[in-house]
C-alpha cells in the first residue's frame, strides 16, 4: 500500500489521518511542538506528502488547479489564556507543516515551485488553541486527544490557499495571556470572596451558621496542560 497513514477524501476535501498526530504536553524539554512519536509522526507527514503529489499531479495534468493544504493545530488546554494555547497549537502546525514539505522536497530535488506554486507556500498551517475539541472530550477536561492536528484540502480563493503561515512570537502573546489569566483568577478571588459575605451576612441574621464551601474547580495537571 503506498500510504498506509492516510487516505484523501476528495469529497468532503479532507486528507484522513488513520493514525493520529499526537505532541508532548507544554512542559516537555523537547519543546510544546515535540512529536508523542517523531517517527510516526514523520512517516504520516511523508505519506500526506505523497497522496498530496498523486492527486495534485492527476489534476495539474488534466489542466485543472492544485489543491492547497492547511494543517490546523489544536491544544487540549492552556493555564497562560487562549492567545498562549493558539501561539502553541500554530507550532505544532508548522512542525507538521515543515515536515511534510521537506517530504515534498526529497520527492523533488532541486525545484524551488511545485504546481507552478512556491515550494515555501505549499503547505498551509493555522493554530486554533484549545477552542475546537473532540466530541466526547469536549466537557473542558485536560485529553491529550485534544494536543492534535487536522488536515483540509482548499481549492484556489479558499483561505489558506497556498498562503503559508505565521506563529505570533511568544513574547508579544506572553504579557498579554499573563494578564488576562491574572484578571480571570482576580475575578474568580472576588467571586469567592463574595459569596463568603453573602453567608457570613446571611449568618448574622440567623441562629444557624452555614459553613462556608469555595466554588468547586476541576484538577488540570500542569505538567501536560496544553
Amino acid at each position: 500500500m503506498l500510504c498506509q497513514h492516510v487516505k484523501i477524501d476528495m469529497v468532503l476535501r479532507l486528507i484522513q489521518i488513520l493514525k493520529p498526530i499526537q505532541f508532548q504536553g507544554s512542559k516537555h524539554e523537547l519543546g510544546v511542538d515535540a512529536f508523542a512519536d517523531p517517527a510516526l509522526a514523520q512517516a504520516i507527514c511523508t505519506d500526506v506528502a505523497t497522496a498530496l503529489q498523486i492527486c495534485n499531479d492527476m489534476l495539474v495534468e488534466e489542466g485543472l488547479a492544485p489543491l492547497g493544504l492547511v494543517v490546523e493545530g489544536h491544544t487540549s488546554a492552556s493555564l497562560e489564556g487562549e492567545a498562549e494555547s493558539e501561539r502553541i497549537s500554530g507550532l505544532r502546525a508548522l512542525a507538521c507543516g515543515k515536515a511534510i514539505t521537506g517530504a515534498l522536497k526529497e520527492a523533488n530535488p532541486g525545484l524551488g515551485t511545485i504546481w507552478g506554486k512556491p515550494m515555501e507556500y505549499a503547505i498551509s498551517f493555522k493554530g486554533h488553541g484549545s477552542k475546537v475539541r473532540l466530541k466526547g472530550f469536549d466537557d473542558g477536561g485536560n485529553y491529550a486527544e485534544n494536543r492534535r492536528v487536522e488536515m483540509r484540502l482548499v481549492t484556489p480563493g479558499q483561505p489558506g490557499y497556498f498562503q503559508g503561515g505565521t506563529v505570533p512570537s511568544s513574547k508579544s502573546l506572553s504579557t498579554k495571556a499573563k494578564a488576562k489569566a491574572r484578571n480571570e483568577k482576580a475575578s474568580h478571588k472576588g467571586q469567592g470572596q463574595g459569596q463568603r459575605a453573602t453567608m457570613d451576612e446571611k449568618a448574622s441574621h440567623s441562629d444557624r451558621v452555614l459553613p462556608f464551601k469555595p466554588p468547586r474547580s476541576d484538577h488540570m495537571s500542569v505538567e501536560n496542560l496544553h
